[in-house]
């Protein structure tokens, strides 16, 4: 099943997998991007064309902290804006790199 990341693909082509968009930001495939825990949500929000709560957190490491309530692990998730935001390197005192993917619709 192919998940589209909406506009992520906006100027991306599917020969340039595993290039970097920005220092933070790299796709891997059509369907999953690896971020920097912290890439701005702002940044986050106007390439995925989605509204994020950028008035009260700053960086993507911050909304997963504050919805999980506690420092996020490795494999954590939340479900934001029709996409996924998993934990995949972290450190016992923060994320380090989140994955995202869009939900099926």
């Amino acid at each position: 099943m192919t998940l589209l990341l909406g506009n992520v693909a906006r100027g991306v082509h599917p020969s340039l997998h595993g290039q970097r968009l920005d220092a933070s930001i790299e796709q891997t495939d059509d369907d999953v991007l690896l971020l920097s825990a912290g890439t701005p949500l702002a940044e986050i929000g106007e390439l995925l064309d989605i509204d994020l709560p950028t008035r009260e957190f700053h960086t993507i490491g911050g909304l997963l902290t504050s919805r999980l309530r506690r420092i996020p692990a490795i494999g954590d998730t939340i479900e934001e804006a029709g996409y996924r935001f998993t934990v995949i390197s972290a450190t016992s005192r923060a994320p380090t790199q989140i994955q995202v993917e869009a939900l099926p619709f």
